[in-house]
């Protein structure tokens, strides 16, 4: 065989690998516009983003009075390499940028666009602008984009958004509203929860791409070059999923003076100002291989970690629970903590379960550990493998050892040495298998009344371990498995949409599961169900999963299909059923 034959078979089959592992992720679809307003004749670029998908392509542009679109290019491929664990993961994306014409002003929606996304139709969001003859406002306007130009994936970044106009225009200023097309239609930014107003402002709810809304807080006037201001503030929080740029487009602030013109009388015309946020990129950085820990739990940033237990004078076999609490800047929700029952240090306890909890600044996880013997004198440290952001390197932290002192069962080592200087042979529930000598008909000796206090201590620790090794029924975790199917159903009647009852359906398989809801997004869903079948956690059929999977990816059409219209609370909890009959 030729070295070139060889190349070329090389090459085939990584392809074909490529092809296999990005289809085995969900396929997502952005669209965005490069601006929300734009000024007549101006340039204004349509984006639409494939991530994920085999095969893709644009079957039809609408048509929208006085629009004119450019040819359809061929889309720009990227691809990414990424090791998760024992397994390589290669991502795909495709953009298609296209012209956007118009020789008219006044307001304007882009229709759904149409695309084929490995042989199924996905409609894309509707996307408003305007057109505008002048984009006045610049001097008179504030508007200021606070992003942090280089992070790493993985890691949750606050963006604030300042804007406001001269107060010298206080009388001609009776509305706001934001253009920010980027905002949710920006592939590999995924958007947090909001961080809470400061206390003691003032809070606006504002119209946001001229179809939704946005609230912002009140900072009231500020100083700024000399001049005064009324400013506005709007933070969000994201999450970068992937390495590359993250390309943010031009944002407009429209504030001004709202016409009163009616049907019977000719009013006031009003006035409207246009101020301009340029746009800008964040660098999202990968995180480096070189070094990186085989136990890297994927925590980034700047953490610090304590660690408590409820108490330290115990018996063997007691529960002890260690809560340790990391806290700082970084991806506190999303990192995977520390399994103990894997950790060398903690070879001599038993570790029952744990209770997480997690906030922006705090992950709390309580720890059911019981100590084996009065060998174990302290509890050991807890290590946790992180990117520190401000050292550029992995580094373990881990919490304080805690002393603590165990006491050994009373009599329960004695229990065979009193048994065989009696001459009787006792078994755990104290049946004895030989006669009694007449001299032992008056009632039980001391050797037999130590010899069954020992076999109920014995037999009550058995029963204890027993029950912890099945799980305590009224732990957290099973409560939460319990009550599972009762929330879902409570989540989906607040349901409005289909990112709604995507979310009330991961939060219901993560308490089934016992993973967190962020590890449902993206996860092929047979495979997970192979893996706990060959481990024996869970007996979920592969039709099950087939189905499962189905309705996730219908929710995700619909999510990002721009009208994210729910698909239904009968078909989620009908799949939920399901589940649970299948062994979920």
């Amino acid at each position: 065989m030729t070295t070139r034959t060889m190349r070329c078979l090389v090459l085939a089959l990584c392809c074909t690998l490529m092809c296999a592992f990005a289809g085995a992720q969900t396929a997502t679809v952005n669209a965005r516009l490069t601006a929300g307003v734009v000024k007549l004749g101006g340039d204004l670029k349509l984006v639409i983003e494939v991530d994920n998908a085999r095969v893709a392509s644009i079957t039809r542009l609408p048509q929208v009075k006085d629009l004119r679109f450019g040819a359809i290019p061929t889309p720009e491929l990227q691809q990414r390499y990424q090791i998760s664990g024992s397994r390589q993961i290669v991502t795909r994306s495709l953009t298609w940028v296209i012209d956007v014409h118009t020789d008219s002003k006044g307001e304007y929606k882009i229709p759904g666009v149409d695309l084929d996304v490995d042989g199924q139709s996905v409609t894309t969001r509707e996307l408003p602008f305007k057109v505008v003859p002048d984009i006045q406002g610049d001097e008179m306007g504030l508007f200021e984009v606070d992003a942090p130009s280089d992070i790493v994936e993985g890691q949750p970044f606050t963006l604030e958004m300042r804007f406001g106009w001269d107060t010298a225009l206080a009388t001609q200023v009776n509305y706001v509203q934001l253009s920010v097309p980027w905002l949710g239609g920006l592939a590999g930014l995924l958007e947090l929860d909001t961080p809470p107003p400061q206390v003691g402002l003032q809070t606006v709810l504002l119209q946001l791409n001229e179809r939704g809304r946005i609230t912002a807080e009140d900072l009231g006037q500020q100083q700024l070059n000399g001049r005064t201001f009324r400013v506005l503030r709007v933070r969000k929080r994201f999450l970068a999923t992937r390495a590359g740029d993250l390309e943010l487009s031009t944002s407009m602030c429209e504030f001004g003076r709202a016409a009163t013109d009616s049907l019977f009388q000719r009013g006031d015309p009003g006035v409207a100002y246009y101020k301009r946020s340029p746009a800008t990129t964040i660098h999202v950085l990968r995180l480096p291989t070189e070094n990186q820990p085989l136990d890297f739990s994927g925590a980034i940033g700047s953490l610090s970690v304590n660690a408590v237990a409820d108490h330290r004078d115990v018996d063997a076999g007691d529960s002890i629970k260690l809560t340790v609490d990391w806290t700082g800047t970084g991806n506190l929700e999303f990192f995977t903590p520390p399994d103990l029952s894997r950790v060398d240090a903690f070879k001599g306890f038993h570790v029952y379960g744990t209770n997480d909890r997690k906030s922006v600044d705090r992950r709390s996880v309580t720890y059911d550990l019981a100590p084996l013997g009065p060998e174990v004198t302290e509890i050991p440290p807890v290590p946790l493998s992180v990117y520190d952001l401000e050292k550029k390197a992995y580094v373990t932290i881990q919490s304080a050892p805690i002393p603590i002192r165990v006491t050994a069962l009373k009599n329960a080592s004695g229990l065979g040495a009193a048994t065989r200087n009696a001459g009787v042979s006792v078994d755990i529930r104290d049946i004895q298998t030989q006669a009694l000598s007449d001299r032992s008909t008056h009632g039980p000796g001391g050797t037999a009344l130590i010899a069954g206090a020992a076999g109920i201590a014995v037999g009550w620790f058995a029963l204890r371990t027993s029950v912890r090794r099945r799980g305590d029924p009224d732990a957290p975790r099973a409560r939460a498995r319990r009550r599972a199917r009762k929330q879902l159903a409570r989540g989906l009647q607040d349901a409005r949409t289909a990112s709604d009852e995507a979310r009330a359906l991961r939060r219901f398989l993560a308490d089934r599961s016992g993973d967190l809801p962020e590890a449902w997004v993206g996860r092929d869903v047979r495979d997970w169900a192979r893996e706990q079948r060959e481990e024996r956690a869970l007996t979920l059929s592969d039709a099950d999963a087939l189905a499962l999977q189905q309705t996730v990816s219908k929710l995700d059409e619909s999510t990002w299909a721009g009208q994210d219209a729910p698909v239904g609370n009968d078909q989620v909890l009908g799949l939920a059923d399901q589940l649970l009959k299948g062994g979920l």
